[in-house]
Order: structure tokens, then C-alpha cells, then sequence
């Protein structure tokens, strides 16, 4: 993507300003990660290789989770990753339920232009891709994670457990990937 605002070079000084922001000196920094401040001071002013395992657990100690969404992008650690969400929209749980809901009536009606494209494919012909509905479906990603990071803010909703919840109750749906020795049962079959 040609002038992209967000750049790989900026994250120590992105990092330095979260840190500041959340007021913490590079020594509490240090002993929130179980890193030394020069250490800490190195990451910030560049010196030490930024990786994503890094700044993750930068972010994830100052509950910064849409600089966590950055860092999946910065390093394209999925291939839905997006320019992170202002923060600033994540801070009121009512406002965020009503844009989840607008994103969700707007995602249904891609999804009927989706299926309508689908239905409308014929052998030896097919009709351009619908780009911008599967942009509009893709925008309930991050209006969940506004939803999910107002309300973890104003009523410290556990995320993890959240997603802990779901991850047991996909396990016993039979939704969740299946573990290694259960693949490996399944090819033994």
C-alpha cells in the first residue's frame, strides 16, 4: 500500500509514547516485561531488533490492545490484518454497540450482494469480484474489537476469558481446530 502512515521504523517511538502515555518510566516498563530499563531504553531509541513477540508483550502490559492490532499489521501476522482502530472510538461501550450494530446490517447486505454474485457465476464466465462487500464484511471485525476493548475499558470485561469461553465451548462443538493427536487419529482412519 503506496503512503502507508503506519511504518515498521516508527514502532520503538510508538512504543516510548504508549509507555509515556500510560505514565510508567522505562524502569517500570523493565519490571512489568522482566527486562532491565537500559534494556528497555535500547528497544525505545531503536538500538534492539523490534520483534513481534516483543512488542506484543509491550502492549499487552499496558492494555494497549489497538497497538496490538498494529503489530499484526506492521508485521502481517494474518492476512485480515488491518489498520489498527483510533483508540479514541474505543472508549464508550454504548457508542460502540451502536456502530457493531450499523456494521452488522451493512455486512448483511454484502453478504446478500456476495451471495447474489456467487448465485450469478456461470462456467467459462465470471463477473468481477465484489471488493467492496467483502470490505463491508470485514469492517464487523473491527467494530467486535471496539466493542470488546470499550467494554473491557469501562467495565473491565476479561477478553481473555472471553475468548477462553469460546475456545472450550468450540473444543466440545467440534469447531475448534482439531489438537495434533486427534489429526492424527483422524488420518489413521
Amino acid at each position: 500500500m503506496t503512503n502507508n502512515p503506519y511504518n515498521l521504523k516508527n514502532l520503538p517511538l510508538i512504543m516510548r509514547h504508549v509507555r509515556k502515555d500510560r505514565g510508567l518510566s522505562q524502569y517500570q516498563q523493565g519490571q512489568l516485561m522482566r527486562r532491565d530499563q537500559r534494556e528497555i531504553s535500547n528497544i525505545e531509541n531503536g538500538l534492539i531488533r523490534v520483534t513481534p513477540d516483543m512488542a506484543i508483550k509491550w502492549f499487552t502490559v499496558l492494555d494497549a490492545y489497538e497497538h496490538i492490532d498494529l503489530v499484526h499489521y506492521l508485521f502481517k501476522l494474518h492476512p485480515m490484518a488491518t489498520a489498527p482502530v483510533n483508540p479514541e472510538l474505543n472508549n464508550k461501550p454504548a457508542r460502540a454497540i451502536t456502530n457493531l450494530k450499523i456494521q452488522m446490517r451493512q455486512a448483511l447486505q454484502a453478504l446478500e450482494n456476495i451471495e447474489d454474485w456467487m448465485l450469478d457465476q456461470r462456467p467459462g464466465k465470471r463477473s468481477e469480484l465484489p471488493i467492496a462487500d467483502f470490505g463491508e464484511v470485514s469492517d464487523i471485525d473491527d467494530a467486535l474489537k471496539t466493542f470488546f476493548y470499550a467494554a473491557s475499558r469501562e467495565f473491565d470485561l476479561n477478553m481473555v476469558e472471553v475468548a477462553d469461553q469460546w475456545t472450550r465451548k468450540a473444543i466440545v462443538q467440534h469447531v475448534a481446530m482439531p489438537q495434533k493427536q486427534e489429526r492424527k487419529e483422524a488420518a489413521m482412519i
